[in-house]
């Protein structure tokens, strides 16, 4: 099964929780993506942080969404209901394949202009997202 999750920049949300779903599903493969990425950006340092203490590290650097991965993708899972309205209106065609991360339907808030506790926050919601969707 091929997985996108996709947030606004691919520097905090989508790459944190592509380390939590790595992790937990290792059968599955995973790319996250971001909205209006700035192709080639670092992860945040918050971001980096948690991954790293949370033995999640990887290799990564923002990617804008291109059709391509909407092609690879099997599941596209977003953060928040405005990017999932704003992909089902550009992409109608892939509509079938969107969902919100959270299961309960609820916003992943962008812990982006945030420190650590915002950051843990995220990290948090997306994990028991994970845990809840995957597991």
């Amino acid at each position: 099964m091929n997985i996108l999750l996709i947030c606004t920049g691919n520097t905090c949300r989508s790459p944190m929780v592509e380390g939590i779903l790595r992790k937990a599903r290792p059968d599955v493969f995973v790319r996250s993506r971001g909205i209006s990425a700035k192709e080639g950006a670092p992860l945040s340092a918050e971001a980096e942080r948690i991954l790293r203490d949370e033995g999640l590290l990887f290799s990564h650097e923002a990617h804008q969404l291109q059709q391509e991965d909407l092609a690879w993708a099997d599941k596209i899972f977003v953060m928040t209901a405005a990017q999932l309205a704003l992909l089902r209106l550009i992409f109608p065609a892939e509509e079938k394949k969107f969902a919100l991360i959270s299961p309960e339907g609820k916003d992943v808030f962008d812990p982006f202009s945030g420190g650590e506790v915002e950051y843990q926050l995220a990290f948090d919601a997306l994990q028991t997202a994970i845990y809840e969707r995957f597991l």
